[in-house]
């Protein structure tokens, strides 16, 4: 098999936005984006990205509320969005995270060794795991079929897939800080037949389109 690369995405610098001094809050445009190296193995397109190799596809989107909120019903959850602000109490961050095998080799994945990490100010977060699930649910006021979907809609206990087997979750992040300027999904949790590899996403909100020049009189 051929050794599996570790792929690194850069950050690109964001603009200073005066009133937030450079920080932005968790719910601006915050967008992918490609490391300006060209790295192989993984396309941008739009608000997605795509990370392949001949092992592994793993596709990853940032869902605002309403495609977050469409996922959870397509998922059998209808009472309510437990990762709502009013039912969690904390800012959230939710990736749709798509995964599949493409070769021979099992495919492992440990969500307890993905991070949120920001700058300006640093933090490190791990995603929602099985305690926060349930709080989660039962601020909802999930039913009890629910709470069992929303554990099985959510990425927060390790998974193997074996050749051609696919998964499709969620992984959320809470307790955000109120403001910063960029963030790195770290998802260092992958291996194939027993390597390990890491794919990091950067991410920032885009600089605003400079204002028309006025028509000269």
């Amino acid at each position: 098999m051929k050794k599996v690369q570790a792929f690194f995405l850069l950050l690109v610098l964001v603009s200073v936005a005066p009133a937030l001094a450079g920080k932005h809050p968790a719910t601006a445009n915050w967008q992918p984006y490609a490391d300006q190296k060209g790295d192989r193995g993984r396309a941008l397109d739009g608000d997605r990205i795509t990370f392949r190799n001949d092992n592994v596809e793993i596709r990853i989107e940032l869902l605002d509320d309403e495609k977050r909120g469409l996922f959870l019903k397509s998922a059998g959850i209808e009472t309510g969005d437990p990762f709502s602000t009013a039912n969690i109490g904390w800012r959230t961050f939710t990736f749709l995270i798509r995964v599949t095998n493409l070769g021979d080799q099992e495919v492992q994945l440990r969500p307890q060794s993905f991070f949120f990490i920001t700058k300006g100010p640093v933090s490190s977060s791990t995603p929602c795991d099985f305690t926060c699930l349930i709080a989660a649910g039962e601020r909802a006021e999930l039913s009890r079929d629910e709470g069992k979907r929303l554990l099985r809609a959510v990425m927060d206990t390790s998974a193997t897939l074996t050749a051609g087997g696919k998964i499709s979750k969620l992984l959320v992040f809470t307790r955000m800080p109120d403001a910063f300027k960029k963030f790195v999904l770290d998802l260092d949790g992958f291996s194939v037949g027993g390597e390990v590899f890491r794919v990091a996403i950067p991410y920032a909100v885009p600089k605003p389109e400079k204002n028309a020049r006025k028509d000269q009189e």
